[in-house]
C-alpha cells in the first residue's frame, strides 16, 4: 500500500527513482 503512495507522489513531479531511494524525502516534501 505504501509503495502506491509513493507512486502518486511521482505524479506531483517527483521521479520514481528518487521515490524509492528516499522514500522519507518524499514525505518531506
Amino acid at each position: 500500500m505504501e509503495f502506491m503512495y509513493f507512486v502518486k507522489t511521482d505524479v506531483e513531479g517527483m521521479s520514481l527513482d528518487m521515490v524509492l531511494l528516499g522514500r522519507g524525502d518524499v514525505n518531506d516534501n
